[in-house]
């Protein structure tokens, strides 16, 4: 029989109550620039045998995802999802199943800012044996994330790893971008563009942080002529080929694509935030951002 004396116990249940509070509070890995609770995350996860997403959203945002914020190749995702959630989240594809994702769901629902990114982060972040390497995932998940929430509409981040022949067959055709698979070689970031470091997708990091996830880099994006796209990271030969790319913002039918009156040549604008296109539509034209 064990004895306390009763200022031991309210002191031990004080002490336990406590603690019962403090790990009943979220906790973030870092300081967040956005609060996760003000926004609602859809993720697919192609389950692949290199897949981290789910554990890295629930490092990130603290929590783990419910069932309605996630989708897979069985659960495929509908107009319905996209147009009730902030952000669409891809998550690394090795091997995985892209059977839930559909171009033309996407092309009608995503109309905020869009990240095709050509390395899983999400992985790296959660599996990387180097320290720096995962510090340097988390803060490109987190300033890429909240870059795409403060963008108005629905945005996506894609988080790829592809290595199928037919790759990226999500990706609407009329955002003009093909992509190569460039496995197992991979490839370096030799810089950041004057847009990328704008947008504050890579505050904090250099290119030196991004080339270092050794491996990542699996596939390169290009930007067709026209295509409101522009590149964040330049790598390959002469910073030839566009890594990773990003729009502000998609236009919703009719309305079509230009620059803007007052666009320097390559139709970029920096405000406080980034305005890369407008919308326009026969004699009128507004602002979609």
């Amino acid at each position: 029989m064990f004895n306390f004396s009763k200022s031991t116990s309210i002191s031990t249940i004080a002490l336990v109550a406590f603690l019962l509070t403090c790990f009943a509070l979220p906790v973030f890995s870092v300081d967040l620039p956005f609060d996760p609770n003000d926004y609602s995350f859809l993720v697919y996860d192609s389950e692949s045998t290199g897949s981290s997403i789910r554990d890295a959203m629930k490092k990130i945002l603290g929590r783990d995802l419910t069932q309605s914020e996630i989708r897979t190749s069985t659960n495929p995702i509908t107009p319905m999802d996209i147009a009730t959630h902030d952000i669409l989240i891809i998550g690394s594809t090795v091997d995985g199943d892209l059977g839930g994702l559909d171009a033309i769901t996407l092309s009608a629902g995503i109309t905020g800012r869009v990240i095709l990114t050509g390395h899983d982060a999400d992985w790296h972040y959660i599996n990387d044996s180097k320290l720096y390497v995962k510090q340097a995932a988390e803060k490109f998940l987190i300033n890429a994330i909240n870059y795409a929430l403060h963008g108005g509409g629905t945005g996506m981040l894609v988080l790829a790893d592809i290595q199928n022949p037919d790759l990226f067959p999500y990706i609407p055709p009329a955002w003009d971008i093909s992509s190569q698979n460039i496995i197992p070689w991979g490839d370096d970031v030799n810089e950041f563009t004057t847009e990328a470091l704008a947008s504050g997708v890579y505050d904090n990091l250099d290119p030196c942080d991004m080339s270092d996830w050794n491996g990542t880099y699996h596939d390169i994006f290009t930007i067709a002529t026209g295509s409101p796209f522009v590149p964040f990271e330049l790598g390959g030969v002469n910073n030839g080929d566009t890594i990773t790319i990003a729009q502000t913002a998609i236009c919703p039918s009719p309305f079509t694509l230009a620059k803007t009156d007052n666009a320097p040549a390559d139709g970029v604008i920096i405000y406080n935030e980034l305005e890369f296109f407008s919308c326009n539509y026969s004699a009128m034209s507004g602002n979609m951002l």
